[in-house]
Order: structure tokens, then C-alpha cells, then sequence
């Protein structure tokens, strides 16, 4: 019960509540990184943990919304992107500095046989 009573104590009025905690699905080709952030990280800062994770620097690094094929602004946060949890990111490396090129978004189709698709409505 000591972390019930926490809860419901000053620890809420830190903007880091652990309910806020979410994390993303970052996906390049068939990788798929899992990677916890809050909605009031920058998309810098998600940068910097694939930085953790792949070794490549944040500037070399391009985050996208899939749908829209929008580049997400380093500055922006989580919430503003209008990532949702449990959400599905692209990764994309650059290729070359000089002329600046980035690979093309290529994410193993969500369809894939081995998973099942999941069921709409009750089991």
C-alpha cells in the first residue's frame, strides 16, 4: 500500500507520473525497436536512446510518421507528433552526407504470416 498512498500524494504534481510512461514502436525493414519514452519527450531525445541502441548519431538519424511520410521535427515532443502508445514509427539512417540522402522508408508490411492479425471485437 506504500505506493498507493504516493500516489495520491505529492508525487502527482511532478509532470512525471508513472501512468504517463508509453513506449513506441520504432521500425526499420524488420527491425522493430521498443523504445519507452514519455509524451513529453522530444523526438531528440528518442534520437539519443536509438543513438543507445544502434550506435548511429541522432542527426543521422530520421524519424517518420508512417501514414504520412512526414519527417518529425527534433524539436517537437512525443504528444505533438501525435504519437499514441503503443504506436508505429519509421527509422530511416542517412545514406550519404554529400548530397544528403536518406534511405527510403522500407517496413516489413504489418501484415506479416507469422503473426496473427488481431481479432476486432470480442474472442
Amino acid at each position: 500500500g506504500e505506493l498507493q498512498g504516493w500516489r495520491e500524494g505529492e508525487g502527482q504534481r511532478l509532470g512525471d507520473h508513472p501512468r504517463m510512461s508509453m513506449y513506441l514502436r520504432v521500425k526499420r525493414g524488420k527491425q522493430t525497436i521498443f523504445l519507452h519514452c514519455e509524451p513529453t519527450d522530444s523526438i531528440l531525445s528518442l534520437k539519443h536512446k536509438i543513438k543507445a541502441i544502434t550506435n548511429v548519431a541522432p542527426e543521422d538519424q530520421k524519424l517518420m510518421i508512417i501514414d504520412e511520410k512526414i519527417p518529425c521535427d527534433d524539436a517537437k515532443t512525443v504528444k505533438e507528433c501525435k504519437l499514441e502508445d503503443a504506436g508505429s514509427i519509421a527509422l530511416l539512417f542517412k545514406v550519404s552526407s554529400d548530397p544528403i540522402e536518406w534511405e527510403e522508408i522500407d517496413i516489413a508490411k504489418f501484415d506479416e504470416p507469422d503473426k496473427p492479425p488481431p481479432t476486432a471485437g470480442g474472442e
